[in-house]
């Protein structure tokens, strides 16, 4: 079951272990909208050693997915298309003029994997399980 837990301007959602994420590689979470959940919202969950990261799962160039691509020693991965470089931890590009990936913050609490993204992704079926505590009151 995934939780949320809501906060001013923002959830904090479960999405899973960190046995969920491939060392030195991604999986790509879908978070339904409510103003459209058909077209959800595709997070990249990266692990760099014992860190996590979270980004936006679709090259801004050409659309091309992102989860799928394993991090190099730099903590960058690199777009299958066309071959731009972005760092899972800041979503930074190294090809200028290209526009950063979104970042979301990501924590561990109770030994789940948390992200939080806007509240506008909230969604039916995602159960609060502990209304109005932030990750860290559970």
């Amino acid at each position: 079951m995934t939780s949320v837990t809501k906060t001013t301007n923002h959830i904090w959602i479960t999405i899973g272990t960190p046995e969920d994420i491939p060392e030195q590689g991604g999986a790509l979470f879908k978070v339904l909208r409510l103003e459209d959940p058909r077209q959800p919202r595709e997070v990249a969950v990266f692990r760099i050693g014992s860190e996590f990261a979270a980004i936006d799962a679709r090259c801004p160039h050409q659309g091309a997915k992102l989860d799928g691509c394993r991090i190099d020693r730099e903590g960058k991965i690199e777009c299958p298309l066309h071959y731009w470089r972005f760092d899972v931890r800041s979503g930074q590009c190294d090809q200028s003029p290209a526009p950063p990936l979104g970042t979301y913050p990501i924590a561990m609490f109770g030994g789940k994997l948390k992200i939080r993204v806007p509240v506008d992704a909230d969604a039916l079926g995602i159960v609060n399980s502990d209304p109005g505590k932030t990750p860290g009151e559970r």
